[in-house]
């Protein structure tokens, strides 16, 4: 099983994985796809073992607290996709609202 995980862990280089203080071993990524698909080849090509999965817990944690100095530009490859962006915090009640 960990020898599993570090293979995970190479493979997909978004995920993260730690061990609670229970023993538990808890996989991080990107989404819920994407963890199926590591938690696939876990199963498959890695670990060769059965894997119980438990319901998966999001977290929200990002923040802004003032608006950024700088705009973010990128485009693509061919030059026809264009996106600017700045950031800015959200007005005071409008996380609750959401």
């Amino acid at each position: 099983m960990l020898e599993g995980l570090r293979k995970i862990g190479k493979s997909y280089p978004m995920v993260q994985t730690k061990v609670e203080e229970s023993g538990e071993h808890v996989v991080m990524g990107t989404g819920e796809l994407y963890l199926d698909s590591v938690f696939h080849d876990l199963r498959k090509l890695y670990a060769q073992v059965e894997i119980k999965v438990s319901e998966p817990f999001v977290a929200i944690s990002e923040t802004v607290m003032q608006a950024s100095a700088v705009r973010c530009f990128g485009e693509t490859p061919n030059k026809k996709n264009q996106i600017s962006m700045m950031a800015e915090p959200y007005d005071h009640g409008l996380s609750d609202v959401i």
